[in-house]
């Protein structure tokens, strides 16, 4: 399993994006192992796309997230030990990503694909 968030997701569809390169690089390993996004990853990515897409391809790019991905959805116990992280990192980790981490703590998941330097701690 690997752990997919907003900053890959935003770069294969923006052929703009600084990374999307990179993300046509990764793509065939990427698609050889079941990929985990959570709830806040979409919320991220669709809000990132609102400036390039209209409502009724937003409509289609969440369907082809939530059939290509397994949708972990998140729970209160996700939300407090995403806090417990936060603290751990004193706030140098957003909330959204100290979620992710959780998340991959929780699943036991030991891969991410990620341009966000955050994950690097």
């Amino acid at each position: 399993m690997i752990f997919i968030v907003t900053s890959y997701l935003l770069a294969i569809v923006n052929n703009k994006d600084q990374w999307h390169n990179n993300t046509i690089n990764l793509m065939p390993e990427v698609k050889q192992t079941e990929k985990v996004i959570s709830n806040v990853v979409i919320a991220e990515t669709l809000n990132g796309l609102t400036s390039l897409f209209n409502g009724k391809q937003i409509r289609e790019l969440y369907k082809i997230l939530i059939n290509t991905h397994r949708v972990y959805n998140e729970t209160r116990e996700i939300y407090e030990n995403a806090i417990r992280i936060a603290v751990k990192y004193e706030g140098t980790i957003g909330y959204s990503d100290c979620t992710i981490i959780a998340i991959m703590e929780k699943l036991k998941i030991h891969e991410i694909v990620s341009f966000d330097e955050d994950f690097d701690n």
